[in-house]
């Protein structure tokens, strides 16, 4: 009698494009702003369509803001915040909470501490922007993406600098995040290849029917800058995103709740278990079989997804870039009169290779032939998995695997956040995603299993 197990994993990634228009856009001058700086962001405003006006900050009154769609207030001086600073707290949280949207830029972001909207202290620090090799970019980092990094594959390199220097940055650092109601981070501090999640120097709080979104660093329009093609798609993201333009980019956040896993109840997911026929892999010239080497390396790979590992058992990782879906899959034997497991990770089987799959052929103790096939769909995020034998002694197959979702380095362990899982009654099928439920995978066997144990 031949049995057979079958393994579909699945994950599904939405990615988004998107494009820019014209606004009305208010920047304020005090004595702490730059001339050569607001100009410089006056003509670079103004070269994507929109129409912008300088204002004195003194001056400013409530009907002045009543059609800006964005007001700016680009800080570059690291003085002291002024009383006259405070003082424009009346009018300009007015105009936000009436449906106004606030750009704070670097120095200008300490009046969300000024104003006591944001209770957590802001904390100045500075990047080594020193040439080693790798020229000095430093910048800001989304969560996967956001409408500000349109067309930046979710990061902004804003500011390289001609010459070595240490960047002045204002932010949150360490264990420390924004804590205003509806607080969200946008931006990480970039620097090289490396994202410091640690340093949070982009967010944005809701105020009333707007937003205030603010940049603690980098932002530099009228100084040499390598990179000034990258700083004017940036900021003409933000003022589009404040204006309310709508982008296919989605808004995702930095998450910096305590990591977990939390188990929910199981939501119906659209699979038809379904048993196979036997399966007959065609032979091919580009076959390949010999016996598996302890140390040697395979993988089966389609259009969005690659599994991995070592020939003698199991698989390492299952990856749909940038995202590990799963890893650490082993497969256990047991016999119906015998409490041990055989574990194939023990046994040495004999490989077959093909373009399109890896088969495993292993000889168990008693001399049953079990044999492995993973498969990958060519054009879906679809892995395969299926165990066939012939031998009515076989009590069970044991298959343990876990996932955490990672996202692929730079990212850290702990950026995809918490976790939730479910299983349908039967343990058919297995759900794993995270908080927002833009990452998500699918485990699901061809039969009902004896037992099952999430954790």
């Amino acid at each position: 009698m031949r049995k057979a197990l079958l393994v579909p994993l699945l994950l599904l990634l939405i990615s988004f494009f998107t494009q820019a228009g014209e606004y009305q856009v208010v920047i304020l001058k005090s004595q702490f702003t730059n001339k050569s700086e607001l100009d410089s962001l006056t003509a670079i405003l103004e070269r994507a369509g929109n129409t912008v006006q300088q204002i004195d900050a003194l001056k400013i009154k409530a009907q002045s803001l009543q059609k800006a769609s964005v007001v700016i207030y680009h800080r570059s001086d690291s003085a002291e915040i002024a009383p006259h600073e405070i003082h424009l707290e009346k009018e300009l949280l007015s105009y936000v909470k009436n449906g106004g949207s606030l750009l704070l830029t670097m120095d200008g972001v300490n009046l969300m501490n000024k104003w006591d909207i944001e209770p957590e202290p802001l904390r100045v620090e500075y990047q080594d922007a020193t040439d080693d090799g790798f020229g000095r970019a430093v910048g800001f980092h989304g969560y996967r993406e956001h409408p500000i990094y349109d067309g930046l594959y979710g990061g902004a390199y804003t500011w390289k600098a001609t010459v070595d220097h240490l960047a002045r940055t204002i932010g949150f650092s360490g264990t420390k995040v924004p804590r205003a109601a509806g607080s969200k981070v946008a931006g990480i501090n970039w620097a090289y290849i490396r994202y410091h999640e640690d340093r949070k120097l982009v967010w944005e709080i809701p105020l009333g029917e707007g937003k205030i979104l603010s940049i603690g660093g980098y932002l530099y329009f009228s100084k040499p800058n390598v990179n000034r093609a990258v700083c004017e798609i940036f900021i003409n993201n933000c003022i589009d995103y404040l204006s309310g333009k709508e982008f296919a980019t989605t808004e995702n956040y930095w998450q910096y709740d305590t990591t977990t896993t939390i188990r929910v109840p199981f939501e119906l997911v659209n699979i038809t278990p379904q048993t196979e026929p036997n399966w007959n892999p065609l032979t091919s010239p580009m076959e390949h079989s010999r016996t598996g080497t302890k140390n040697y390396y395979w993988n089966v790979s389609g259009q969005q997804i690659l599994a991995m590992g070592k020939e003698p058992a199991g698989i390492d990782e299952v990856w749909i870039h940038p995202l590990m879906a799963l890893r650490n899959l082993t497969v256990g034997v047991k016999y119906i009169d015998s409490n041990d497991i055989i574990w194939l990770n023990d046994l040495i089987p004999t490989v077959t290779k093909r373009p399109e799959s890896f088969e495993r052929k292993y000889t168990l103790n008693d001399g049953t032939i079990l044999r492995e096939y993973i498969v990958a769909s060519l054009t879906d995020p679809l892995l395969v998995v299926r165990y066939d034998w012939e031998n009515q002694s076989v009590d069970r197959i044991f298959v343990y695997y876990n996932s955490n979702l990672r996202l692929m380095w730079p990212y850290s362990l702990e950026s995809t956040g918490t976790l939730s899982y479910s299983q349908s009654d039967h343990g058919t099928v297995a759900y794993l995603c995270d908080k927002a439920k833009k990452i998500n995978m699918v485990t699901a066997f061809d039969r009902s299993p004896l037992s099952y144990k999430s954790e």
